[in-house]
């Protein structure tokens, strides 16, 4: 019994002992596979099948750099009804966000790049384990040259009217369809500072974007020096599209010159109406 009493501190010491050994190889090995999956290439996970899956057939990822935290691509997309013609849509910056991943959903701060000074910010995020859960934007807020937009639209083969101005977005949030990434849900404005094209100068028009029936209606309004415009453009999935735009005036002295290219119905007012395709 006295031998028992005697050996039983040295057992202790070795429980201890054996525990502590037990937490720093615990602690070596979450710390190992933490940095393994922190400086994961972004470009190895990328090209796996199962992450394959989950980008559209017409966007094209090239230039992959960093990891799968943080990292930069190049992207381009297919234009669908043009064979062969691809829209370049600059440069995509990510920062993964761990907390979502919690709740099994992808959430990542991102940074488009379309050219130098053309810049929009918003955060992504989508459910990881549904194929058909939307893809959901936030708060997007940026600028974009839209002289350096129509350009990138010409390249690709899209017909384009020249204009140079400003595309302001404030703070606006989509709900996108993962497969199509045709809008299901949007609001917020934009505005449209410094426009110009074909004689018509408008200082700032805004724009409240809104989804009825899988069609994106964009409504629109201006007011400067005793006029006021007001507008509504349809844009449908099978890239047709429809404009309707009225301007009336205080008096006939105070209509803008522009309003000569629309229908006159009156002195002091004056109609526009298109169709096409985009």
């Amino acid at each position: 019994m006295a031998m028992f009493i005697k050996n039983r501190p040295k057992n202790k010491q070795d429980d201890t002992i054996r525990l502590g050994r037990f937490w720093m190889v615990t602690l070596f090995t979450c710390t190992l596979v933490f940095s393994m999956l922190y400086s994961l290439p972004a470009r190895w996970v990328i090209s796996q099948p199962m992450v394959q899956k989950q980008i559209p057939q017409q966007w094209l990822i090239e230039a992959v750099e960093g990891s799968v935290w943080n990292g930069e691509m190049a992207l381009s997309t297919h234009i669908t009804d043009k064979s062969g013609a691809i829209l370049n849509l600059g440069l995509l910056n990510w920062g993964l966000d761990w907390l979502p991943l919690f709740k099994a959903n992808i959430g990542s701060q991102q940074k488009w790049i379309l050219t130098e000074g053309s810049q929009v910010d918003f955060y992504i995020e989508k459910e990881i384990l549904s194929a058909e859960a939307p893809l959901f934007l936030s708060n997007v807020r940026g600028n974009i040259d839209i002289a350096q937009l129509i350009q990138h639209l010409s390249v690709a083969g899209l017909q384009t009217l020249a204009a140079t101005g400003q595309m302001v977005v404030s703070d606006i949030d989509v709900a996108l369809d993962p497969l199509t990434l045709w809008p299901q849900e949007v609001s917020g404005q934009f505005e449209l500072r410094s426009l110009s094209s074909f004689g018509i100068n408008i200082a700032k028009l805004t724009v409240v974007p809104s989804m009825v029936a899988q069609t994106l209606l964009l409504s629109l309004s201006a007011q400067e020096n005793g006029w006021k415009l007001t507008g509504r453009v349809s844009i449908k999935e099978n890239h047709t599209y429809d404009i309707t735009l009225s301007v009336k005036a205080d008096s006939a002295q105070k209509m803008p010159d522009w309003s000569q290219l629309m229908v006159q119905k009156t002195p002091t007012s004056a109609t526009f109406i298109n169709q096409g395709k985009w």
